[in-house]
């Protein structure tokens, strides 16, 4: 769906954004306001339909979510 390479541009910029939000606010905040923004950007792209079925994806995939690394999150 998406290039490999263009995903993790994208990627890295918001790693590099949370860890530079993360030197003055808690991680917690941070992780809810992309989360937030994430879930506004499926409801506005996507049918309803398409947007359940998101859900429920992100829902029944919950467990294979990896924690950051070190190098990757440093807060």
């Amino acid at each position: 769906m998406y290039e490999e390479e263009q995903f993790q541009t994208v990627y890295n910029e918001f790693i590099s954004l949370a860890n530079s939000l993360a030197e003055d606010v808690d991680v917690l905040m941070i992780a809810a306001v992309m989360s937030t923004i994430g879930m506004s950007l499926y409801r506005t792209s996507l049918s309803e339909e398409e947007y359940n079925k998101m859900v429920r994806a992100m829902y029944e995939l919950k467990g294979e979510i990896k924690r950051l690394d070190q190098k990757e999150m440093l807060h």
